[in-house]
């Protein structure tokens, strides 16, 4: 017989643990290893409350569930959270322009600004803000979603994020979901460059691989988009050559970060009928966001 036990709270990572009174009958799918139990990495949702049925989760992991129908043996099912803050414990929260805002997780390095109750690169999102554009808003490499919640919160209607990392795109829609943005926030998985590829992108780890897509094959019939935000890690020249219908039906304004020098992507713009305006937004240093907008609209 199956049981569950369903967890509740907000976590990063999170695993399913079986535990079975007769393990060698079990493993159909594949062994049970550690006598009678195993732990399993776990890519479902790790948030609110987060048990799909242990039927569910056994054929999601490869085992036999007749083999649990015995009534003699049994197979408890319970979801784990790892390595993350729980929803009620250390979950940073600090309230911005009368909201409160919330974030999932623990964050380090140049993250570490949301523990002292900013925004990761506030000035450049407040910049956004004041172009006062509403519509949609595209965030093209959202990592771990901080500018796709600013946006939902404070600029657009709706919000459509790219993040092929997968473990990225899990803490994305985590921070989505605990803004209570998740009615006008989505988080594709999309990588985009100008043809359909699997990229190189060691920065997630040796060896990784990003499957990614054109933007006009994406988004084909999407209009009303007013802003797109691209920090993709040198591949924005790509992206843009990839969504050039996509860009020509919307005119939305663009801001684009640029590695090195801006050579290749004014090329990349130009291709597309965009220009670099010389305006640079604030940005981090050494990772300086460009705004690019249509020939078409004046500036």
């Amino acid at each position: 017989m199956l049981h569950d036990t369903p967890t509740t709270g907000f976590y990063t990572d999170c695993a399913i643990k079986i535990t079975c009174s007769d393990p060698e009958n079990v493993a159909v799918g594949r062994p049970i290893q550690n006598s009678n139990a195993i732990l399993v990495n776990y890519d479902g949702p790790c948030y609110g409350t987060f048990a799909p049925s242990a039927a569910n989760a056994f054929s999601l992991l490869g085992y036999d569930e007749r083999s649990c129908q015995n009534p003699q043996s049994w197979c408890m099912v319970h979801f784990v959270g790892l390595g993350a803050s729980k929803k009620g414990g250390d979950m940073p929260q600090f309230n911005y322009q009368g909201k409160q805002v919330r974030w999932v997780g623990n964050y380090t390095g140049s993250f570490g600004v949301i523990n002292d109750g900013l925004f990761y690169e506030q000035p450049f999102l407040e910049a956004v803000r004041d172009l006062n554009l509403g519509g949609t808003f595209l965030d093209i490499g959202s990592n771990v979603g901080t500018h796709a919640v600013y946006f939902g919160l404070f600029c657009a209607e709706r919000v459509i994020g790219f993040e092929p990392v997968e473990r990225w795109r899990r803490h994305a829609q985590m921070n989505v979901d605990a803004n209570g943005l998740s009615d006008r926030v989505e988080i594709l998985p999309d990588g985009l460059a100008d043809t359909e590829a699997a990229i190189p992108f060691d920065i997630a780890g040796p060896g990784t691989l990003l499957q990614c897509r054109r933007l006009d094959d994406v988004l084909p019939d999407l209009s009303g988009v007013t802003f797109v935000k691209m920090d993709i890690e040198g591949c924005e020249p790509r992206a843009l050559r990839g969504g050039r219908e996509f860009f020509l039906r919307n005119s939305p304004v663009i801001a684009a970060e640029v590695l090195g020098s801006p050579d290749e992507l004014s090329a990349a713009a130009e291709s597309i009928g965009y220009r670099l305006t010389g305006h640079i937004f604030p940005s981090t240093p050494g990772s300086p966001m460009y705004e690019l907008r249509a020939n078409n609209h004046s500036r």
